[in-house]
């Protein structure tokens, strides 16, 4: 019932897709968005980071009034080749070690989320492109595990995907079978299917891939998978599609959406994920009535405006949320280009859409997208140097608008006149055909040349306020058209190449002198006080073909709206997220013992406060949430059993590294929730040597053994080199054990057990150290190698294998000989008793390894023996009991 009170609450308050001008409401939104992107995007000097060329370009987009960029599709495609548009993993968002690679072409998810907040730092909303139309690339690398012989048609449709729980193995059939990853993927859940036998047209072909079913019939489980096969519900798709849109916009913070061959999904699935982005999501994260939306829709203008109606209407709603890239328009545009000087420019307002913008009650919002070129219309033949030198075709959407044309200021002074939030082609506003494609600088204005006409029409668009005065034709002719922004500027436009164009036309202004802020028409000009004007423009020949006049003396200033702040949330579960050691090594639900979790990683800017918040799925359970630094030095930290909050004001510039655990191995496992409120700088010039990965070796023990050279042991994989600096955290439940010769530059032991029956690390090789820091306690390193430490500060202390069974004897009555263990061992104790004592070995997580009951028929020293050959190495703990008397010993496994 909330989702239809809140539509119906929607509908008192929209008008949408007006016509006809009418009073602009309280406020606007005047967004102009930048694609930020071309097909087949590169730079070699960004390799697989795009997100980090963006995010050096931000200041250079905000001092041209940008204030919205649409990146590609961000998340796991079929490999880096892909630009975007062939998905294979959602939930992959280049963190998960799949397809070959942790990264994707776009970047690995610690840069794409610093994209994100940078373009916030810079006041520029970030929209993301959405492809859920199709998937690709079923099965692992190899293929292997990806078809299904019961499928119709294409067989390749058995999705899995790798999570924290089961990352990536061997990569055979059955490996891939295992994967447990979020939004598993099977024959049925695409076309043709039992309730959907359908396989061609708009909304079944499969052009690009798998193409996804979202009726509600359009589920089960694989046929031949064995391992993680579950079984699907209806609407299953669609339920599973609107959970991903949900998690996405907590974990980027993006800020709106390009949907990607909408034409090709139906719109009653549109209306579900736009409402529920748009109202369902907590307050911090929903897109509400004003977020950008807009669908990727090839047609006419009357075939936009019925699908704009239809996504509209869809599943009882009335409000106006999803806009189209106005096609029609651009048609116009570009018969006018071709025309060569003799084209119809008067005509142009007639190719516009229809429904281009929704009036709220407080509040205009513009819908359509009023374009150019985009990637789809815009493909070159490029040269060795990444110079144009023919234009490819057969690929294109309706031909390009060479960007070298005399008419391009024309073209952009068009579609900024009109309603709707322009869209800027990346290789319009840049010259990426200078030579350096590849190889440029974003930072450098030489390397990466703007188009003074593209820039100054943004500079236009957002200092002149266009969007806040009503769209009205003043003039129209086949040479000069005239747009008025009432009471904020007069667009002049004319396609003539050889003949300036003057008229007198009616305005809205009175008793001002107005200016050409295009710069080619010196001096001003008086509007008079019966609101006439003679405007003029000069020819695209020697002129510009587009004059902007608005009142003498505006100089700019203008600030974008977007709040400067990132939220995002990062959810920690089992089926997110990968333990793999080449992938971040994020993810991952709060285990059954003191096991560190990393949540994700932020990018701060100093002196500005950072607001975390942490939630468990269930309170009475203690947890700590930990801040630290990429040298494993701890900045903040907060514990309770329950949801808690706090606040870290930075105190340098770089990265967070965010980490959970808990602090009782009795805990249960359980998945929590980590967000945080924070400021990005607006700059960052580095992004090739500000890496996010840790820059020391952090023991975790998360591979459940005491192995030194296990990857799975350190945090990102990263097992310690020679004079590397290792940190052993409080909390780490498993002891490390050396048993080669290792020489590090600096140990940190968190804080010492004191005890030599807990030692803080064992050595059963040889350890040379140049500095050993105990940050705090008494720290015990024991076992049967040597130790050489050049410097030492805080307390640590050695003890040998026969000290450690000494100890045992004498405080817990109980040893084990030898220990640490290869196979066999002899447990001794003293009893007092004669009767069955319980001896139960379990691991560091708690979990129960072996049990046995020993006969005790003699007071005194007793003992029995034990086969561990079949265990895994590590840290375990054995517990004898004897009439409610209970003694332990740590047993070391070698």
């Amino acid at each position: 019932m909330r989702k239809l009170y809140s539509k119906l609450f929607a509908l008192m308050l929209v008008i949408s897709g007006f016509l006809v001008p009418m009073q602009l409401q309280a406020d606007v939104h005047k967004r102009v968005v930048l694609q930020a992107f071309w097909w087949n995007y590169w730079n070699e000097n960004y390799p697989n980071s795009y997100a980090n060329y963006l995010t050096e370009l931000a200041p250079r987009l905000k001092e041209y009034g940008i204030n919205a960029v649409w990146i590609p599709p961000s998340y796991k495609n079929t490999g880096t080749n892909s630009v975007g548009y062939s998905p294979f993993d959602h939930y992959d968002l280049g963190d998960k070690y799949q397809k070959g690679s942790t990264t994707t072409r776009f970047g690995t998810k610690d840069e794409f989320l610093r994209m994100v907040a940078v373009m916030h730092a810079n006041g520029i909303e970030v929209i993301q492109d959405i492809v859920l139309n199709h998937v690709d690339g079923a099965g692992g690398t190899d293929g292997a595990g990806g078809e299904d012989p019961s499928g119709w048609d294409n067989k390749w449709k058995n999705f899995r995907y790798v999570s924290y729980a089961t990352p990536a193995k061997s990569g055979n059939e059955a490996d891939y079978w295992s994967r447990s990853g979020r939004w598993a993927k099977n024959w049925k859940n695409f076309h043709p299917n039992n309730a959907h036998n359908c396989n061609s047209g708009d909304i079944c072909s499969d052009w690009w891939g798998p193409d996804i079913c979202y009726w509600e019939g359009a589920y089960g489980k694989s046929s031949n998978v064995v391992g993680y096969n579950p079984d699907q519900t209806a609407n299953y798709m669609r339920n599973e599609a609107r959970n991903w849109m949900m998690w996405f916009k907590k974990q980027t913070a993006v800020d709106g959406y390009r949907w990607d061959a909408v034409k090709h999904i139906p719109d009653w699935f549109q209306e579900d994920m736009l409402w529920n982005v748009k109202y369902s999501l907590p307050s911090w994260s929903q897109g509400g009535e004003d977020m950008f939306s807009v669908g990727e829709y090839v047609g006419s203008q009357t075939e936009m405006d019925n699908y704009c109606s239809a996504v509209q209407y869809a599943n009882g709603a009335n409000e106006f949320t999803m806009g189209t890239f106005d096609f029609s328009l651009r048609q116009g545009i570009q018969e006018v280009i071709q025309g060569g000087g003799f084209g119809d420019i008067g005509s142009i307002p007639g190719k516009q859409q229809t429904k281009r913008y929704a009036n709220y009650a407080s509040q205009k919002v513009h819908r359509v997208v009023p374009f150019v070129n985009n990637h789809d219309t815009f493909r070159p033949i490029l040269d060795d140097d990444g110079k144009y030198k023919g234009w490819d075709y057969s690929n294109q959407i309706g031909g390009n608008v060479d960007p070298f044309d005399k008419r391009l200021g024309m073209a952009y002074a068009i579609i900024m006149g009109v309603d709707g939030n322009p869209g800027i082609f990346m290789e319009d506003l840049f010259n990426l055909s200078n030579g350096k494609r590849f190889s440029h600088d974003p930072k450098n204005e030489t390397d990466l040349p703007v188009r003074s006409s593209v820039r100054n029409l943004i500079w236009c668009h957002q200092n002149l306020g266009f969007k806040y005065g009503d769209y009205k034709i003043r003039y129209q002719s086949g040479d000069l058209l005239v747009i008025e922004r009432a009471g904020k500027a007069i667009i002049a436009i004319t396609d003539n190449g050889s003949t300036d164009q003057e008229a007198w036309i009616d305005t809205d202004f009175r008793n001002v002198d107005m200016k050409d802020y295009s710069g080619s028409i010196s001096g001003t000009r008086r509007a008079w006080g019966d609101g006439r004007f003679n405007v003029k423009v000069t020819n695209t020949g020697t002129g510009l073909g587009y004059a902007v006049w608005a009142p003498d003396g505006i100089t700019g200033g203008y600030e974008p709206y977007r709040s400067k702040s990132t939220t995002q949330e990062w959810e920690m579960a089992d089926d997110l997220g990968d333990s793999h050691c080449q992938s971040l090594g994020q993810g991952g639900a709060l285990p059954a013992s003191t096991h560190q979790r990393v949540a994700g990683k932020i990018y701060v800017e100093k002196d500005k406060p950072v607001k975390y918040n942490f939630f468990p799925q269930q309170d009475g359970y203690d947890v700590s949430l930990a801040l630290y630094d990429l040298d494993g030095n701890l900045l903040t930290k907060q514990n309770d059993n329950k949801g808690f909050n706090g606040e870290w004001n930075a105190t340098y510039t770089g990265w967070v590294t965010l980490k959970v655990w808990n602090n009782n191995p009795e805990n249960i496992s359980q998945k929590c929730w980590v967000r945080v409120n924070y400021y990005a700088p607006a700059t960052v010039t580095n992004v090739n040597t500000d890496k996010a990965n840790t820059r020391v070796s952090i023991w975790t023990g998360n591979g459940n053994t005491s192995t030194w050279n296990d990857c799975h042991n350190w945090e990102e994989g990263k097992i310690p080199t020679t004079n590397a600096t290792v940190i052993i955290p409080n909390h780490t439940p498993i002891v490390p054990i050396v048993a080669g010769n290792i020489s590090l530059k600096k140990l940190i032991i968190e804080k010492g057990k004191g005890s030599i029956a807990s030692p803080d690390l064992v050595v059963n090789g040889n350890l040379t150290v140049t500095d050993v820091e105990i940050q705090s306690g008494n720290a015990y390193i024991c076992g049967s190698g040597a130790t050489n430490f050049t410097n030492q500060s805080g307390s640590v202390s050695n003890c040998s294998t026969s000290m450690v069974e000494e100890s045992f004897a004498t405080i817990n009555q109980m040893s084990v000989i030898p220990n640490p263990v290869e196979s066999v061992c002899e447990v001794r104790f003293v009893s007092n008793t004669i009767g069955i004592a319980q001896f139960i070995l379990t691991d560091a997580a708690g979990r129960i390894i072996l049990t046995k009951e020993i006969l005790i028929d003699a007071i005194g020293i007793n003992s029995t023996s034990l086969y561990l050959g079949g265990i895994n190495a590590g840290t375990y703990i054995g517990k004898l009991t004897i009439n409610n008397q209970v003694s332990s010993v740590m047993i070391v496994k070698k």
